[in-house]
């Protein structure tokens, strides 16, 4: 479901999703809960656009009709393969873990971040402009991803799920 538009200060636009308040009113205080704690967070797809939405920014409700600009990030499945690639920031986490700067993704979302939340910072972007990656560079590892990386996990984005192991094993130290 799509994270409900007031919660980020809009009216729900044609073309978004149903959101779950009940689903809303569980994961934002617990994103807020960790965050304020320091504890290690990776959210993928809908959980990075929580993050961007409960630390201030802002969503597109739907990328075809406010971002006509937008490449395809609707692919059909299998979800286990390339779909287009991200530019990785240089100098990001992610771009360090994986040494490289461009890579291939996944992707099958219809909303993206519109305007990014003053704590976070972008990871990768698409060839189109939209943030595909966040983080907090404040935080111990507070890391978004828009595309599944689940799907590869047995492939070199295997190292996202990795890194995120680590830090929880040196949070409950």
């Amino acid at each position: 479901q799509d994270i409900d538009p007031p919660l980020y200060g809009e009216k729900r636009l044609p073309g978004c999703a149903p959101s779950e308040p009940q689903r809303d009113e569980l994961e934002f205080p617990l994103f807020t809960l960790a965050y304020r704690q320091n504890m290690p967070v990776l959210g993928i797809c809908r959980g990075m656009q929580l993050f961007n939405d409960a630390l201030g920014g802002t969503l597109y409700q739907h990328l075809p009709a406010q971002y006509p600009q937008a490449m395809e990030h609707d692919m059909t499945a299998p979800y286990d393969r390339v779909f287009h690639q991200v530019v990785l920031t240089p100098g990001s986490p992610l771009a360090r873990r994986m040494g490289k700067l461009e890579m291939g993704v996944n992707s099958y979302h219809h909303q993206a971040v519109k305007d990014l939340a003053a704590d976070l910072a972008v990871m990768a972007t698409a060839p189109d402009g939209v943030i595909e990656a966040v983080y907090a560079p404040g935080r111990q590892f507070v890391w978004g991803i828009q595309w599944h990386p689940e799907y590869f996990w047995q492939g070199e984005q295997g190292v996202l799920f990795q890194a995120f192991v680590e830090q929880c094993r040196q949070f409950t130290r």
